[in-house]
């Protein structure tokens, strides 16, 4: 699974190569369509004065996620400064360590520490603490795919049933825009960890299809929003214990009625561009809690479990407990960026887009 363009130069980066050539996707303003506003340039990395603490990462594979979008466009929380490489997710290959590294080695598998990495580049000379070492990933046996989007949605989808609220099996975990990678990833741990998950989809033409793939892969029961309380009565839902929110409006209304008393209902996206709505009987007489989830945040105010979040986090993925639904398109250099962008910026596509290097 790997590129061999990078494992053919493993042992030439490390005795003889003084420059390595590399590409990437720049933008130096911000602007609607990332197609019209990222650039490809080209940059020459010098080998022989590389910092003793640095590593040189080869980059295997970058997803496009939403949230890269909106940094491009200037509508997201975290914005990098101009100029600013894109991208925030990504599987690397360490192909040369400095004098002084003491985290990384040679041929291993690395990922973002942190998001506004900018990985959508061929390759890159960084301080070693800009990534984590997959030290129990085997670089022979990975999904390069599947790995490379760990950072962002199976991360999210794990620490929301892990941080926000105590569950106990059985426990019901409802969610809305379950179409979408993060709610799949949501469905298939919650059946991993013995929750029950009660899936919102929007009715529309592909609501069977995914309806579909949902209940394969463990939904408890999937819905249509605009559902009433009497079809979930009839459908024999019990009372909510976590709601996850990435909508808004009537949507999050709806999620909110569910939730038993001292439920939570948390708030991880926007996508409708409404107010949450949250009933006001359920604040006062069921003392339910409405609250927010930002990945980004949390990473920053828990340095400490970092290498416990990753390690645990990519073995549900080598395990296939965790799977994503992959648009798999090639980089091709750069020249295939644009045509990887239009992909994602699709309305309904067959999974998230991911870039092979």
């Amino acid at each position: 699974m790997l590129n061999s363009k990078f494992t053919g130069l493993l042992d030439e980066t490390k005795n003889v190569m003084k420059v390595f050539s590399a590409v990437y996707a720049e933008y130096v303003t911000r602007g609607d369509n990332p197609a019209n506003v990222l650039k490809i340039k080209e940059d020459t990395l010098d080998l022989g004065s590389m910092p003793g603490n640095s590593i040189l990462v080869g980059m295997l594979a970058a997803p496009i996620n939403p949230s890269d979008v909106n940094q491009i466009e200037g509508t997201y929380g975290l914005q990098p400064p101009l100029p600013a490489v894109a991208g925030n997710e990504c599987l690397g290959l360490v192909l040369r360590t400095g004098a002084n590294c003491t985290t990384h080695k040679q041929n291993s598998l690395v990922v973002p520490r942190k998001h506004g990495l900018g990985t959508w580049r061929s390759a890159v000379i960084c301080p070693e603490d800009d990534f984590y070492p997959l030290a129990s990933v085997k670089p022979s046996e990975v999904d390069v795919g599947q790995m490379s989007t760990l950072l962002v949605n199976p991360c999210t989808a794990y620490l929301m049933l892990k941080e926000l609220t105590p569950l106990k099996e059985g426990d019901v975990v409802s969610f809305n825009a379950a179409s979408s990678q993060v709610c799949l990833h949501l469905t298939q741990l919650c059946k991993h960890f013995g929750f029950k998950s009660l899936a919102v989809l929007r009715d529309g033409k592909d609501f069977e299809y995914h309806r579909e793939k949902l209940e394969k892969s463990g939904a408890t029961w999937v819905v249509k929003e605009g559902y009433t309380s009497a079809d979930i009565k009839a459908l024999g839902v019990p009372p909510v214990a976590l709601a996850l929110n990435s909508v808004g409006g009537k949507s999050s209304e709806g999620l909110a009625k569910l939730l038993r008393p001292e439920g939570v209902m948390a708030t991880y996206g926007g996508l409708g561009k409404e107010a949450v709505i949250v009933p006001t009987p359920k604040l006062l007489f069921h003392d339910i809690v409405s609250r927010g989830f930002w990945l980004t945040k949390w990473f920053k105010t828990h340095p400490d479990r970092v290498s416990e979040i990753y390690d645990t986090v990519s073995d549900l993925i080598v395990s296939g407990v965790i799977k994503a639904d992959l648009k798999l398109m090639d980089w091709n250099n750069g020249e295939g960026m644009e045509t990887a962008v239009t992909e994602a910026y699709k309305p309904t596509k067959p999974g998230k887009t991911v870039m092979i290097m």
